[in-house]
């Protein structure tokens, strides 16, 4: 099972930011053929929840912020978000922002799957996807 962290919702605010919603993990594989488990991103979100800098595409800039991050019942880690970058915003509202993708280090792997990623350092940071693939990190 593969599935694409796309946003399913987005909504404008009066001063022209938007706040973004959607699923950034859910135990899956990825594109990548790597997991990350519900259990790596429970233990990962606290630390990533301190700052919850909402990232363009892995790098150093940050678009905004994660307002909430919580792993459901169901192993998915749904996030919301208040991008605030005036470029970020047009892109997210344009399509070409589709989606959230998640980014840490490994501290551990599942030792008889090493594609399966037990522990993070810090929770994922989240990068909007313009791809059109299924992709789920």
């Amino acid at each position: 099972m593969r599935i694409y962290g796309e946003i399913t919702k987005v909504e404008a605010q009066d001063d022209g930011t938007i706040k973004v919603f959607g699923t950034a993990s859910s135990g899956a594989v990825d594109d990548a053929d790597e997991t990350v488990s519900p259990d790596a991103m429970k233990a990962a979100l606290p630390a990533y929840m301190k700052f919850g800098a909402l990232r363009e595409m892995h790098g150093l800039t940050a678009a905004g912020a994660t307002l909430s991050a919580e792993v459901g019942e169901d192993g998915a880690t749904r996030i919301a978000a208040h991008v605030v970058d005036p470029v970020a915003v047009k892109k997210v509202q344009l399509g070409v922002y589709k989606g959230f993708s998640i980014g840490g280090r490994v501290l551990s792997r599942d030792t008889a799957d090493r594609k399966v990623e037990g522990r993070h350092r810090r929770a994922p940071r989240r990068r909007a996807r313009t791809n059109q693939r299924p992709n789920q990190r």
